[in-house]
Parts: structure tokens; C-alpha cells; sequence
């Protein structure tokens, strides 16, 4: 654990605290799991094991939150989104899976601002 010097250096507190499972005892570094699952007082695992949106689902979302909105809606629906991922991953040399869990934590991390976002996009398109 890094005391003194180093957090007079500027080191976020956040970045050396570890997160423990309330179920499973597991310890976890706090700045990698999302805000919902800190908040839940569980691990990663834990908080995701009875989610079947997770992560294909959620990555899906992130992908069609990116690609706009039009006065219907989003401009995509999730099977193109997961076309788009699948390709993607295929790019980045990276399975499906793993590139799903990436923008899945990344879309969960970051819920409320790109929700504020797509609520503006989708208003300013329902004007058009």
C-alpha cells in the first residue's frame, strides 16, 4: 500500500483502495470496477453472475448510444450493433467476448453522462 510520499505525489486515494465482496470475500482494486458494482458492495463476478445482459447486451447499447439517434429512435438496432462489435473485435485481433466486456464495463462506468447524452441527441432529433 503506498502511504506518505507517494500520495503527496499527486496518487489518487481511489487507485490503491481495494473493494471487498460482500459475498464472496474477494478483494478487488476499486478503480477498476464500475460505480454500480462499488456501490453494490459486491465483486465483478459477483454483481454480474445472474445479469444476461451482461456483457453482449450492454456493449450493444454502448455501440447504438454512439451511433445516434433519429426522431424514431436509435439509428441502429442491437443486432447491427453486434455486427459492427464482431467486426471490430475481428480487427483489434480480439475475440467477441472480450471486446463485448470491454464496452460493456466501459458503457457501465460511464451510464449516467452517455444516458444525459442520448437523451439531448434523441430530443434534438425528434426537432428535426
Amino acid at each position: 500500500m503506498l502511504e506518505g510520499n507517494e500520495f503527496k505525489r499527486g496518487l489518487n486515494k481511489m487507485d490503491v483502495e481495494n473493494h471487498t465482496c460482500s459475498k464472496c470475500k474477494k478483494f478487488s482494486r476499486v478503480n477498476t470496477l464500475p460505480p454500480k458494482v462499488i456501490d453494490s458492495g459486491l465483486c465483478y463476478e459477483c454483481y454480474f453472475k445472474d445479469d444476461s445482459r451482461y456483457p453482449f447486451t450492454y456493449a450493444c447499447d454502448a455501440i447504438r448510444s454512439w451511433a445516434g439517434y433519429d426522431k424514431e429512435g436509435t439509428k441502429i438496432d442491437r443486432f447491427d450493433a453486434s455486427v459492427i462489435r464482431d467486426h471490430i473485435a475481428k480487427i483489434l485481433n480480439m475475440t467477441d467476448f472480450e471486446l463485448a466486456i470491454k464496452l460493456a464495463d466501459y458503457y457501465m462506468a460511464h451510464e449516467d453522462e452517455i444516458a444525459k447524452k442520448s437523451i439531448e441527441d434523441f430530443q434534438g432529433a425528434e426537432r428535426l
